[in-house]
């Protein structure tokens, strides 16, 4: 379960013992939920288990009861940003108030205009506060607050203040904000290479139609993570939303597919970077290939690296505009316009080898990655807007918005730098425009060389060490220790796809036969149609069926039989065209056509699974955020159903029908009684949960009787994260909740 820090520290154990302690009680508390905000956001959130966020709870509730260092040292700026986040945990006393604000000018740097949210929360601006510090302190409360900041304070403030204006814009916005900059792929480095042979206009169209069938794939899955009720509280983690879905199974899956992407992505990264920087350093790139593997190892080992949302967003931003500025550069160089031609028949192999064409759609399956960041935009978007409206609606804009720029880049590319310069490309494209644009543009790419691979391959290596991760036993397990225990061996084990990677690598580029373009389009071929394809398709099946919300924004037609079919067709109809025409090699051959028939058997196993069941869903919810209620829901098949439900509290008994509503006295609530009717659903899901004032979901001490064809089974919620499912008849039910 969860822990929230509010909990671990009541209001009354900070205002108690001496005064002292009393000030570094609170500040302890407000650093702590900030850092443990801050450390959840810079987790992969593609995690299958989320073992790792379960880990950095432990820890954090190791360092509250034990008083030693948290297991992240929040910055001032975290503080600010996250204001709003440990504010509820804040008392109203003034003194108490007067004290945390002297502690924390001691402690950080900082001038007054700098923390508006801070000054706020803390109530710094409240002339009562300001009183009781000039009454404790004999000095006016300014006194808090740096007269100047250094040039490089300055700087890092300005990185806060980009993050104060994501966070005000409106939710819709901030998402297409977040998939227009954090999903920028490093395939855009590839794809002018692998589009070469078919002239920009054509691949524009390309791009146009696979980007159509990306933004309804998109709306496809952030429908199905606007249903899921976890992700609203921060369990973003995509295997713990497709366990949920499509069970052990497709989570089992999906786990496998993501590490192998992962794979593929750090080797790319590696020959990509290695290939580029050779070209323009004494140092050849084998010697890049080795001092990257060892940066990663030490990233690994470190694991210190991190970027926040602001930051990603603002090199996400510099990253295409340096694209848009190399793209205006291609396209003036001259004779550029005699490249726009529009001659689609060469898609059908008639001026193409089989080669160039497995690249050509390799390449364009590979730049739309935004289903892979999405568990992370829901994460941050679902607690402004649970609706779940602006999630679907903002990621689909986002995701047009993009493919018009990937359009730019290509037209300027492939439309500026003749196709025979770029043929045949072993590196990224920086290398030939370097040399047909000169020193500027190769600048230029090399600052875009590092912002796109570089990053990438701290990424890549982040999330496939967590992924690996994800598989070692509980470090905080009760089970005898064994050999998976030791450190050693689990930092090892981790890191067993950095090492493989890079050991491709060096075969690579010892054998001659490493390709950037070709380890990209390998990826986008495999991987797509099943991360873009498949998964979003089974998710909002399933999620039509299971779901604890009801999202607004949807589109209806999404989930029609025949727009799935011509979905399901299209991708499984490339594999199949890779499988036994375009690709010639026996491994690649190979690979397409088990891709494919995974596309066909994963579903039918699933369904034999029960994936697509119906479920009903019985939430009760207490909510210590700031102007909310306790709630009940009752959910069927992905829709509100009406029952009557009888609620038993000190204050007396009121009985209605309802399929949801407040819950004004859920502190004197001794019983909640849920009537279910007779419905199709076979399986029934009961949460009985507290959202915590730092958003967070915990589970209520609760007992759950469920009285279904006449047998009644009691069941404890105690660490359970709330949550009970099991199997029911499809009969009128029962279920009855005691606090």
């Amino acid at each position: 379960m969860a822990r929230s820090s509010s909990d671990l520290l009541s209001r009354e154990e900070i205002l108690g013992g001496l005064p002292s302690k009393r000030q570094q009680n609170l500040l302890f508390v407000v650093e702590a939920a900030t850092a443990r905000v801050v450390a959840e956001a810079r987790l992969p959130a593609e995690l299958v288990t989320g073992q790792a966020a379960d880990e950095l709870e432990d820890a954090f509730f190791q360092a509250f009861k034990f008083g030693t260092a948290l297991p992240l040292e929040p910055s001032i700026h975290d503080l600010e940003l996250h204001a709003s986040r440990w504010a509820p945990l804040v008392p109203e006393n003034p003194q108490a108030r007067a004290g945390l604000a002297r502690l924390l000018g001691q402690k950080y740097r900082f001038a007054e205009h700098d923390v508006p949210r801070l000054r706020r929360a803390v109530g710094i601006d409240d002339p009562a506060v300001q009183a009781a510090y000039e009454t404790l302190y004999a000095e006016p409360i300014q006194g808090i607050f740096a007269p100047r900041i250094s040039p490089a304070d300055r700087m890092r403030w300005l990185g806060t203040g980009l993050a104060r204006w994501l966070d005000s814009l409106p939710p819709f916005w901030y998402v297409a904000v977040l998939v227009c900059t954090m999903s920028v792929p490093q395939a855009i480095l590839a794809l002018p290479i692998a589009l070469a042979g078919i002239g920009p206009v054509t691949g524009v169209l390309l791009l146009a139609v696979f980007g159509l069938v990306n933004t309804i794939t998109i709306a496809c899955l952030a429908e199905a993570y606007g249903r899921n009720g976890p992700v609203q509280y921060g369990a973003a983690f995509l295997g713990r939303v497709v366990s949920d879905y499509l069970g052990r199974t497709g989570s089992v899956v999906m786990s496998a597919v993501a590490l192998f992407r992962a794979v593929l992505f750090i080797l790319a990264c590696l020959i990509g970077l290695a290939s580029t920087l050779a070209a323009f350093t004494p140092l050849p790139s084998i010697g890049w290939t080795i001092a990257l593997f060892l940066l990663g190892l030490w990233l690994c080992a470190d694991r210190s690296v991190n970027l926040s949302t602001a930051a990603a967003v603002l090199l996400g931003a510099a990253s295409l505009s340096l694209a848009l500025v190399l793209a205006l550069l291609a396209l003036g160089h001259a004779g550029g316009l005699a490249q726009f031609s529009l001659d689609p028949f060469t898609l059908l192999g008639g001026a193409l080898s089989r080669e160039q064409l497995g690249l050509v759609f390799g390449s364009v399956l590979g730049m739309y990655a935004v289903q892979t960041f999405l568990p992370h935009f829901a994460k941050l978007t679902l607690p402004r807007d649970p609706s779940g409206a602006s999630l679907i609606k903002g990621s689909m804009a986002g995701t047009l918005i993009i493919t018009a720029i990937y359009s730019v880049w290509v037209l300027g590319i492939d439309g500026g730098i003749a196709p025979s310069r770029l043929l045949g490309e072993s590196s990224t494209v920086l290398l030939p425009l370097a040399r047909e644009l000169g020193p500027f543009a190769s600048a230029v790419g090399m600052v875009l060389l590092l912002l796109l691979l570089g990053l990438a391959f701290i990424r890549m290596v982040s999330l496939a060490f967590n992924l690996m991760r994800d598989w070692l036993p509980h470090t905080t397990s009760r089970h005898e220790k064994t050999v998976w225990y030791q450190p050693h061996v689990r930092f090892w084990f981790s890191v067993s796809p950095l090492v493989l990677s890079a050991l491709l690598a060096v075969w690579l580029d010892m054998t001659g036969s490493g390709s950037f373009t070709a380890v990209f389009s390998l990826n986008g071929m495999l991987g797509a149609p099943l991360v873009a394809g498949l998964f979003p398709l089974l998710l909002l099946v399933s999620s039509r069926r299971k779901g604890d919300a009801v999202p607004a924004g949807t589109f209806r037609a999404l989930g029609h039989p025949l727009v799935l079919a011509a979905l399901f067709v299209f991708f499984e109809g490339i594999l199949l065209a890779h499988g036994l025409f375009i690709w010639q090699g026996a491994g690649e051959r190979t690979a397409a056509l088990l891709d494919a028939l995974l596309m066909v058997v994963l579903p039918v196993l699933l369904a034999r699974q029960g994936a697509f069941t119906s479920r009903l869903v019985v939430e009760l919810r207490d909510d210590a955020r700031p102007e909310r209620q306790a709630m009940f829901h009752i959910t069927a098949a992905g829709a509100r159903l009406p029952v009557n439900v009888r609620l038993a509290a000190a204050t007396g008994e009121r009985q209605l029908e309802s399929s949801g509503g407040e819950l004004p006295d859920l502190d004197s609530l001794k019983l909640a009684e849920f009537q279910l009717p007779a419905s199709s659903a076979r399986e029934l899901k009961v949460w009985v949960h507290r959202v915590t004032a730092d958003g967070a979901s915990e589970a209520l001490p609760a007992t759950v009787d469920v009285k279904d064809a006449g047998n009644t089974r009691k069941h404890h919620l105690a660490g359970s994260r709330g949550q009970l499912r099991l199997p029911i008849t499809g009969g009128p039910c029962l279920v009855t909740i005691t606090l």
